[in-house]
């Protein structure tokens, strides 16, 4: 009989980039808005202390790239606490989500307080390693670039894609 195995590598070669991924951690948003889901931000400071201790037990990670929607709304102290709390012993990207676009001038507000977040000053941008590209392009939700104002129209904007197409471009 043939049985089937998995194999896992527990020391991985230290030429693969290691990184982790998360998402919608929504800082701030305590009781109000989006109710689908049950909110749990104020468990962010545990979250990322336990998964501090899980990099430590299971090897490097060369960064953490944040999906959107760090934040609740966007407002000076949601991103500061953000920015407090993300401080973390490795690089942290963060793709911007409609919930850290409620405000106009969000993106000067983020890069005011969290520039760290961003490579090249930018919103879109590239991450590149020896192994991989990733590209990190935020979408819009409605007219106003950056700014989302509740519609649901989610679309890159002319010179994102046109900026994606020559980073790939000069990729090849």
């Amino acid at each position: 009989m043939r049985r089937s195995r998995l194999c896992c590598h527990t020391h991985p070669s230290a030429d693969v980039t290691r990184f982790l991924y998360i998402s919608d951690t929504h800082w701030g948003s305590g009781d109000s808005g989006y109710t689908m889901q049950p909110k749990y931000d104020e468990k962010l400071p545990v979250l990322l202390v336990l998964l501090m201790e899980w990099i430590e037990e299971n090897g490097p990670v060369d960064f953490l790239l944040h999906g959107g929607d760090v934040i609740h709304e966007t407002e000076d102290s949601s991103i500061q606490a953000a920015a407090e709390h993300f401080d973390l012993p490795l690089p942290i990207h963060l793709c911007l989500g409609n919930h850290d676009l409620t405000a106009q001038g969000s993106v000067d507000t983020w890069m005011r307080l969290a520039p760290q977040f961003f490579l090249g000053d930018a919103t879109d941008f590239t991450i590149d390693t020896d192994d991989c590209m990733i590209h990190v392009i935020p979408n819009q939700y409605g007219t106003t670039p950056f700014l989302w104002d509740q519609t649901q129209d989610p679309h890159f904007l002319p010179a994102q894609i046109q900026t994606l197409e020559q980073r790939l471009e000069l990729a090849s």
